[in-house]
Parts: structure tokens; C-alpha cells; sequence
């Protein structure tokens, strides 16, 4: 009985992080299911992903190495007010690691001027999970819901952009 659970357990995993992001191992050129089947769309269309940098990642579970002089375009990274923010799967805020996107969600503001976060460990609890593979370069998106006094925004982020000296981990 083990035996046959710790099988499936090792399937699944093998799915989730190879099939998920198959589509950028060296070989394979065709685009991700998402890309190829966006409609054109303006510039800021939050539904269609931008294409991934010409770096691309150094291996399938890396992160997206960016320039330094090229981290500025990063989607999502000058917003800092909540009601800005317009996420989607296919184009997710792109900040590096998991502390990254902590730090990020503590620099919102709310319409009022507040914080949407007072501190990064309440950013933490509002991580609704992980919503699969997505965004420009097919990496797994996290999604994350921010409580403001007007409204509530959902936002999505890609922890797999990372510049030059940023720590991933």
C-alpha cells in the first residue's frame, strides 16, 4: 500500500513540475498553451502574456534571470497602490522569490492611504495558494488576496523574475 501511494505521490509531483513547464525545456519550441491561444490584444491587456526574455530560465525550476538595467520592466514593478493593480494568470506581477512578493504586498496602499499590509507576515495569510503554471514564461503563479476598506483585489504573482543580485531563494 505505501509502496503504490508513494508511486502516485511521485507521479503527480512529476506532472505538476514537468508537465506544467515542459514547454521551455531545450527541444521544445512550441509556445505555452496560454500564448498560443490569446487573441491580439492591445499592449495592457491583462489577459494575454507578455512574451518571455530572450535569457529565459537557466534551468525548469529556476527563476527568469532579468539585466539589472531591465528589472524595471517587470510587469507590476512600479505599482504601488492596490486599486491599480490588474492581475490575471496570464499576466501576473513579476517580483523575485517569495520574500519578494512579501515585500511587494507590503508596499500596497490602499485607496485611503493605508497599508494594505502593516507587515510581511500578514501578507503571508493572504496567499490563497498556487493557481498552476502561467504568466510569460509558464512559471507557477501564486495568488493572493488584498483586503482593502473599499474593496477586495485579487492579485497574482510570479516569484520567477529575478534580476542580477536578487536572492531567488
Amino acid at each position: 500500500m505505501i509502496r503504490i501511494l508513494g508511486s502516485v505521490v511521485i507521479g503527480v509531483v512529476l506532472m505538476v513540475f514537468g508537465g506544467c513547464r515542459a514547454h521551455t525545456q531545450a527541444g521544445n519550441t512550441a509556445p505555452a498553451p496560454e500564448a498560443a491561444a490569446a487573441p491580439a490584444a492591445a499592449a495592457g491587456d491583462i489577459g494575454t502574456p507578455l512574451p518571455c526574455p530572450p535569457e529565459g530560465q537557466s534551468d525548469m525550476f529556476g527563476p527568469v534571470m532579468w539585466a539589472v538595467d531591465e528589472a524595471g520592466e517587470r510587469w507590476g514593478a512600479g505599482l504601488t497602490q492596490a486599486a491599480e493593480v490588474q492581475t490575471s494568470l496570464a499576466r501576473p506581477v513579476e517580483v523575485c522569490g517569495v520574500r519578494g512578493q512579501l515585500i511587494w504586498l507590503a508596499q500596497l496602499t490602499c485607496a485611503d492611504g493605508s497599508a494594505a499590509f502593516p507587515n510581511t507576515d500578514l501578507a503571508h495569510r493572504a496567499r490563497v495558494g498556487s493557481m498552476g503554471a502561467g504568466g510569460r514564461c509558464g512559471t507557477i503563479i501564486d495568488l493572493y488576496t488584498v483586503t482593502c476598506p473599499e474593496a477586495s483585489y485579487e492579485i497574482y504573482l510570479d516569484a520567477y523574475h529575478c534580476a542580477d543580485g536578487e536572492s531567488f531563494l
